[in-house]
C-alpha cells in the first residue's frame, strides 16, 4: 500500500528524493508524492540561490496514510545573508595583534610572543594557536599564517596556510612559500626551491598554474606580473623570453609594456631604455603595464604632475606641483599650493588645505596644517570622505591618533 505525502514549500525550490530529481515545487502550493513505508532522503534547493538548501531525513511510518510537511527555506536564506554580512563586517574590523608572552612551550626555538585577533567593532579578542610562527594582517578576509616544523632555523622549515577572522584554519598549512590574498587570489608554492608557483582562490583551489620556474606577484587591478627565469608558459600555451610577463586572472598573458611619449620626463615607475616605437623612428619610453594603478599612471612634464591612461591620454590634467599614485581605494594625494585628495576622475575629495597627508590605512590618514603665525604643525586625522575625524589641533600624530581611539571609534 502507498501513502501520500504533501509538501508545501515557502519558496520555489528544486526537489530531490534519494538523489533523484523530482521537479520544481512552487511556493505555497501543495506537491503530492506517493511513498511506501520506509526511510527517505529529501533535499530542497532554492531557485533564488543554490546555496540555500535543506536536507531532511524523512521516515514514512505506515502504509495507506496521508502526511504533510512544510519546507522553510526563507529562514535558511535569512541566516545565510546574516552570516555573509557578518563575514564582510569582520573582514573590515578584525586585525592581527602581536602580544608578548612567556616562552611558548612545544616549539623548537625561543618564542616569547603570540598572536590574537582583535575586532575593533565589538572589542572581541580571539587568541590564536601559540605555535604560529607568524601571522599576517587580514587580506580579503583571510590571514596568512605559518608554523615551524623540525629542527634547524625556522626559515628552513616553515609551512604556510590561511585562517579566517574566527581563527579557523580554512586552507591547511601545507605550502613552503605563500603570499597574502589580493583581489581574491594568492600565490603559493609546494616547491619554492625550484620556483614552482601557482595562484589559488579562497577555497584553496588552483586557479592559475605557472608551468615554469618563476616568481609571481600580487594581483593589482586584475593583473599580476610574473618574473620568469628564462621563458614561461601558461595554460594558454603562450611564451615570453623577452620580458617579464603580465597575466590576468584567467592566466592569460596580456600586453607587457606600453609606449609612453618622451615628453613625459618622470614616472612613478622604473623607466626602461628608450626604444623604437614600432619602427617609425621616433623614440618612446616602454613602461611596464603593471605600474598603472587603477589604470592610471602618474607622469610629469614641465614640472607639473598629472595622470594618463593606457592609451596615453591625459585624463587628469598635468596641473599639480606634486602628486602620488592612486591607492587601492582609488585615491591619490595631489598638491596645488596645498595638499588634498583626488579620486580617479580628478574630483577633489579632500580640499587642498593641508601641508601633509599620509597614505590611507584602514580608511584613515594622518595630516597636518602649519600655523603660519607660529610655524608649528597641527596634526589631525582624515576619513576617506574628506571629514576630519580628529581636527588639526594636536602637537604630533600620536596625540591625534590617541584622540581617534578615544572619540572617533566610540
Amino acid at each position: 500500500m502507498l501513502s501520500t505525502l504533501k509538501i508545501i514549500p515557502d519558496s520555489n525550490c528544486e526537489f530531490w528524493l534519494d538523489g533523484e530529481y523530482q521537479g520544481v515545487l512552487i511556493a505555497n502550493e501543495i506537491f503530492k508524492i506517493e511513498l511506501r513505508k520506509g526511510r527517505y532522503a529529501f533535499e530542497f534547493t532554492s531557485q533564488q540561490n543554490k546555496n540555500d538548501k535543506l536536507a531532511i531525513d524523512y521516515y514514512m511510518q505506515e502504509n495507506d496514510i496521508e502526511d504533510l510537511i512544510r519546507i522553510d527555506l526563507i529562514t535558511i536564506q535569512k541566516n545565510r545573508i546574516i552570516k555573509e554580512q557578518e563575514i564582510v563586517r569582520r573582514a573590515k574590523s578584525c586585525h592581527i595583534r602581536k602580544v608578548s608572552c612567556d616562552p611558548v612551550k612545544g616549539v623548537c626555538y625561543k618564542k616569547t610572543y603570540r598572536y590574537e585577533i582583535f575586532d575593533s567593532d565589538t572589542q572581541e579578542t580571539i587568541e590564536l594557536d601559540p605555535t604560529f610562527y607568524s601571522v599576517n594582517e587580514f587580506c580579503c578576509g583571510l590571514a596568512l599564517v605559518s608554523k615551524f616544523y623540525g629542527a634547524g632555523l625556522p626559515i628552513d622549515n616553515i609551512e604556510y596556510g590561511y585562517i579566517n577572522t574566527y581563527g579557523e584554519i580554512v586552507i591547511p598549512l601545507k605550502y613552503n612559500d605563500a603570499g597574502d590574498f589580493h583581489e581574491g587570489l594568492a600565490w603559493v608554492s609546494d616547491n619554492a626551491i625550484y620556483h614552482e608557483y601557482k595562484y589559488i582562490n579562497k577555497k584553496g583551489e588552483t586557479i592559475i598554474d605557472i608551468n615554469h620556474p618563476s616568481q609571481p606577484s600580487d594581483f593589482v587591478n586584475g593583473l599580476a606580473k610574473i618574473i620568469c627565469d628564462d621563458s614561461i608558459s601558461f595554460c594558454g600555451g603562450e611564451c615570453s623570453t623577452e620580458w617579464d610577463v603580465v597575466i590576468n586572472k584567467y592566466g592569460n598573458r596580456i600586453v607587457d609594456h606600453i609606449a609612453i611619449p618622451l615628453k613625459y620626463d618622470w614616472f612613478i615607475s622604473e623607466l626602461l631604455e628608450p626604444s623604437l616605437n614600432e619602427g617609425d623612428y621616433t623614440t618612446c619610453w616602454l613602461i611596464d603595464t603593471n605600474k598603472f594603478q587603477r589604470n592610471l599612471l602618474l607622469v610629469r612634464s614641465d614640472d607639473k604632475y598629472g595622470y594618463i591612461n593606457r592609451s596615453t591620454q591625459e585624463v587628469i590634467p598635468l596641473q599639480y606641483s606634486k602628486a602620488t599614485s592612486f591607492d587601492e581605494n582609488g585615491l591619490a594625494a595631489a598638491c596645488l599650493d596645498k595638499w588634498g585628495i583626488i579620486d580617479i576622475n580628478g574630483n577633489n575629495i579632500v580640499p587642498h588645505k593641508y601641508d601633509y597627508i599620509s597614505k590611507f590605512r584602514n580608511s584613515l590618514a594622518v595630516c597636518y596644517i602649519i600655523d603660519d603665525k607660529i610655524k608649528i604643525k597641527k596634526w589631525g586625522v582624515l576619513c576617506m570622505s574628506g571629514i576630519e575625524a580628529v581636527p588639526c589641533e594636536y602637537e604630533n600624530a600620536s596625540q591625534a591618533l590617541q584622540m581617534l581611539t578615544a572619540e572617533y571609534l566610540k
